[in-house]
């Protein structure tokens, strides 16, 4: 059979075939039910005639290798792989399904070309979107209109398709055959040996913004070259476009490469005016950590390895409740805690404080006897944590606004944390903070959050095995483990308004969930023990969160409580905070 037919079952009925949304030169891609979820996903393989080659399993371990790159990068304008799972020995790279048309579509039912403003901004979204594949040391190699796909309700640009033909044979002409990549495809793409980089993917987006300003397609470059033929500037066709934006366009489709930018943000800064862009654009997009590239060097900055943080000591009071057996306060127990702290300055007399947490050996999860558990927090598990630094306090509103230039929360308030901020714009505001310090700010791994959290405790919160109104913000219309003193303020809270544990990290239970960097997993079975991302296996389609919010009872709360969100979504009652990598 050529192509699986609607009805199809795959993975003993885990999806089902609805229909096929395209053939390529290389791949075949189904849109399908996942029945677990009831969520619709887009299956992609290899096409009937890669698989009757001679080669096809080289061929197939290139499908693996690229789709495994592909999982790893979580990007706003990145279609997201999900999982890959083989079917009659034919790998399949499940990845989430974007409802929309893709550019070429859009152009056409918006008459053939859309404003310089418009295609500027689709543009830009895709250039971010290869700044971060570019750092992460791929390329895509088929930039083009029909494979940015417009989701429909927000118009966001999507970038699909990554090139996953690009090490297949010879890596010559053959893997540009289709006549609408023939005329994004730069010289080098036709040469076997010829040296790639970022200016590839370069000449493709300045040749997509090209089309959509005029509704033409550019003399292709190998046409360009054996005929000795100048590109036609896009002005020509229409005298609508800016100089400015008329020589970017052509700068960055020169035919010789060493004449284009050597980096997709420098091609994107000739679009706009340059302080414009650089306090917008310029950062919006790096990698959670930048590695450095032999053949395509990071893009924007290096982070400083060597940094040594100058450490300040500060003191606060450590509560400790103690309860009798009917859950009544029998104790409060108060000592002097003290820790270490950094205090980054982000701008606009804003500061934020890292602290430096020791590492050390913790159990993680819930025992299968505790009655307050549940079965996704098991088995328990000992996790060894490295030293690093964590913000002293959720990301707050005020902090958020010097790096992002804007405010989305839903509770106002410069010392509340921020909320209404997807996974997404989480691991943007690291990118963006990263490249503005020179220091990899990433999220937490949900090791590190529960490590950071118990503050070298076991019992259910970090304050004992109760919650008060008192300790920390949360629904208190329930009885298990609280009070029901009359106190649900129903909204969040300004930061540190409750007491520390004894990390000196304040809100870890209640007033809003944190984002942490894992894809989910129903349970800690496999799970790393040196409390690194688990991402092996993981359902990318949902990304962890842990803490509770001001909406949640109590056992929400607990330390050991584990949710889950999609990564696109944003909540109200959902933020997160950040963590630096450091030994001392």
């Amino acid at each position: 059979m050529k192509y699986w037919k609607s009805g199809k079952q795959l993975q003993d009925g885990k999806y089902i075939i609805q229909d096929l949304l395209g053939i390529g030169g290389f791949g075949t891609t189904y849109r399908a039910l996942e029945q677990n979820s009831n969520q619709l996903v887009a299956i992609k393989t290899l096409n009937y005639r890669v698989q009757r080659k001679p080669n096809f399993d080289k061929l197939q371990e290139n499908f693996l290798n690229e789709a495994l790159c592909l999982a790893k990068c979580h990007h706003l304008n990145v279609v997201e792989v999900h999982r890959l799972f083989k079917e009659n020995k034919l790998w399949c790279m499940v990845m989430e399904y974007i409802d929309g048309d893709d550019l070429g579509i859009y152009c056409e039912e918006q008459g053939g070309v859309i404003s310089e403003s418009e295609a500027i901004q689709i543009i830009k979204q895709v250039g971010e979107s290869l700044i971060f594949v570019h750092n992460q040391g791929f390329l895509h190699r088929d930039v083009k209109p029909q494979n940015i796909i417009l989701r429909r309700n927000t118009l966001e640009a999507v970038l699909i398709d990554f090139g996953l033909a690009r090490e297949f044979d010879s890596g010559s002409v053959q893997s540009h055959t289709t006549d609408s990549t023939l005329y994004f495809a730069p010289i080098e793409q036709y040469e076997r040996r010829a040296k790639r980089g970022a200016f590839t993917d370069i000449y493709a987006l300045a040749a997509t913004l090209y089309v959509l300003l005029t509704g033409e397609m550019p003399t292709p470059a190998k046409i360009r070259q054996e005929g000795k033929i100048p590109l036609i500037p896009p002005k020509e066709y229409n005298s609508q476009i800016s100089d400015r934006v008329n020589s970017a366009i052509i700068r960055g489709m020169k035919l010789e490469p060493e004449e284009r930018p050597k980096f997709v943000v420098e091609w994107l800064t000739l679009l706009s005016q340059p302080q414009e862009f650089f306090t917008t654009n310029i950062t919006s997009n790096l990698p959670l950590t930048l590695p450095r590239i032999t053949e395509m060097p990071t893009e924007l900055v290096t982070v400083d390895a060597s940094f040594e943080p100058e450490l300040q000591t500060f003191k606060f009071e450590v509560l400790t409740i103690k309860i009798s057996s009917r859950y009544e306060i029998s104790d409060t127990i108060k000592e002097q805690g003290e820790a270490q702290q950094f205090i980054e300055n982000i701008g606009n007399d804003i500061t934020l404080e890292m602290v430096y947490i020791p590492g050390n050996t913790f159990w993680m999860g819930s025992p299968e006897t505790g009655i307050e558990k549940w079965e996704i927090e098991t088995p328990k598990h000992l996790v060894t944590i490295a030293p690093l630094l964590i913000s002293k306090y959720p990301i707050t509103q005020s902090q958020w606004q010097a790096i992002m230039g804007k405010n989305p929360a839903n509770f106002q308030g410069e010392n509340r944390p921020v909320e209404m901020v997807s996974w997404y714009n989480a691991i943007q505001f690291c990118s963006r903070l990263s490249a503005q310090t020179g220091r990899a700010y990433r999220l937490l791994s949900e090791a590190e959050w529960e490590y950071a959290c118990r503050g070298r405790t076991t019992t259910l919160f970090h304050f004992g095995n109760i919650l008060t109104p008192d300790l920390a913000n949360y629904n208190w219309e329930e009885a298990f483990a609280c009070t029901l003193q009359k106190n649900y303020y129903e909204q969040t809270r300004d930061v540190g308004s409750f007491p520390p544990n004894a990390f000196g990290l304040y809100d870890f239970h209640g007033n809003v969930w944190e984002w942490c960097a894992d894809p989910w997993h129903d349970n800690y079975r496999d799970a790393p023990s040196d409390g690194s991302v688990w991402e092996k296996d993981g359902n990318s389609a949902y990304r962890v969160l842990r803490g509770g919010g001001w909406l949640n009872y109590p056992r929400g709360c607990r330390s050991a409580n584990r949710n889950y969100k999609n990564p696109r979504g944003r909540y109200k009652s959902v933020g997160f905070r950040v963590a630096l990598s450091h030994s001392i």
